[in-house]
């Protein structure tokens, strides 16, 4: 009778069992109770709003940390009924995995003041942690799961094209400093002080002052030339790896001839 009931807390809260009504229920009511989360994060910002409406926002926050307490209490009770997650191993395997971890930093900034009674200015920051609920989505989207398995898949190619952001930035940086320091030494103090203008150049946010010498001015142009394609490179990967797991999906899905094995 236990491992009956284990077993069905276990589909309830699997996103995979979409076909079943309640589990479907479930995983769209905590998506929401996600959503609503992050929203009132926002709206908390807002001094109007806190001011008239924080009993509001405290009791709703209460009520949702005793939702995603529950659940997952649920989870980690409930792990065993996974094959890949059987015994001691197995749920120490599962409470360190990264969406078990994602679990529980949704709730723990609530109880940490709790067991630490001091008003340590450090513990309201650690209320900021609330908008990892928002990662908690991938486990109920479709479409975030396979956003996650492309970044699995390409990892390495982003992995390079981050490194060679970071060369860029450190390059430019550099030149920049030296080149600009004499005349702005107010302005580009130090090579670090430099990155910001480069990220601005680089990101096209136009952020920072402009180069005031004629070959400073012309290195702008050309880290800016760079920008543009160093940091459209991720989203060309993302979007070749996107096309990519979608076809793989849509020919997994057609239908094969029983006798050789052929998609239809």
């Amino acid at each position: 009778m236990n491992n009956h009931i284990k077993k069905r807390i276990s589909q309830i809260l699997d996103p995979g069992h979409s076909a079943d009504a309640m589990s479907r229920g479930v995983n769209i009511g905590l998506m929401a109770l996600i959503f609503l989360n992050v929203l009132t994060v926002i709206l908390e910002t807002v001094p109007n709003l806190t001011s008239n409406y924080s009993q509001y926002f405290k009791t709703f926050e209460e009520f949702s940390v005793l939702i995603f307490t529950v659940e997952y209490g649920l989870r980690v009770w409930v792990i065993d009924q996974h094959s890949q997650n059987t015994g001691g191993k197995g749920r120490i395997k599962f409470l360190f995995s990264p969406m078990a971890l994602i679990d529980l930093l949704a709730i723990l900034p609530f109880y940490l003041p709790l067991l630490i009674p001091y008003d340590l200015r450090f513990l309201r920051i650690l209320r900021l942690t609330r908008i990892f609920r928002l990662l908690k989505l991938a486990k109920y989207s479709q479409s975030m799961q396979l956003l996650w398995r492309v970044l699995v898949k390409k990892k390495e190619d982003l992995i390079i094209t981050f490194t060679v952001a970071i060369i860029l930035l450190v390059f430019a940086s550099s030149i920049i400093y030296f080149v600009e320091n004499k005349s702005q030494p107010n302005t580009f103090t130090s090579i670090p002080a430099a990155m910001w203008w480069t990220v601005g150049a680089t990101t096209r946010l136009g952020v920072g002052p402009n180069p005031s010498t004629m070959l400073g001015m012309v290195f702008a142009a050309l880290v800016a030339l760079l920008g543009l394609g160093v940091f459209a490179l991720p989203a060309g990967i993302l979007a070749s790896g996107l096309i990519e797991e979608i076809k793989s999906n849509d020919s997994n899905h057609k239908p094969t001839c029983p006798k050789c094995g052929e998609h239809l």
